[in-house]
């Protein structure tokens, strides 16, 4: 699992209401796929599952959790963006925070931060469960 940090430095992500409208109508048009953006390369080429779950913020908020397909290497034989199963796409309106997601990370052991880091942190299987539990729960607050 990672924990993708969405820049306010790339253009069209300037609010949360941008993110989740990148993920409602851009991301589809680009056959599903998001192309990486900014300086350097955020995911090594080896460095990103088939099926793994990447939960993408923006200004320490959630706006979509999706599983990958694959990861897009362009000419050059370097990451450019990835490929992102559709069905399995959640955009949030109402969006999770980060702060709470990273509280209740330690307070069941995990060490790194969440909030305060940079780019594309790994969430070990170990607290996968727990991630999806606290995107569920919020997700359904409404409801319940």
């Amino acid at each position: 699992m990672r924990i993708v940090k969405l820049s306010p430095k790339v253009f069209g992500f300037d609010t949360v209401e941008a993110c989740t409208a990148y993920f409602e109508h851009v991301v589809p048009w680009q056959k599903d796929s998001f192309y990486f953006a900014g300086e350097g390369h955020p995911i090594a080429k080896d460095g990103l599952q088939s099926e793994e779950i990447v939960v993408f913020s923006y200004s320490g908020n959630i706006v979509c959790v999706a599983k990958t397909k694959e990861l897009l290497i362009n000419d050059d034989d370097i990451p450019v963006g990835i490929q992102i199963h559709n069905s399995s796409k959640k955009i949030f309106y109402n969006t999770p925070k980060l702060v709470d997601l990273e509280g209740l990370l330690h307070s069941l052991g995990y060490n790194s931060k969440v909030v305060g880091a940079q780019g594309w942190n790994i969430i070990e299987q170990q607290y996968e469960k727990q991630v999806i539990d606290f995107i569920m729960k919020h997700d359904w607050s409404n409801y319940l």
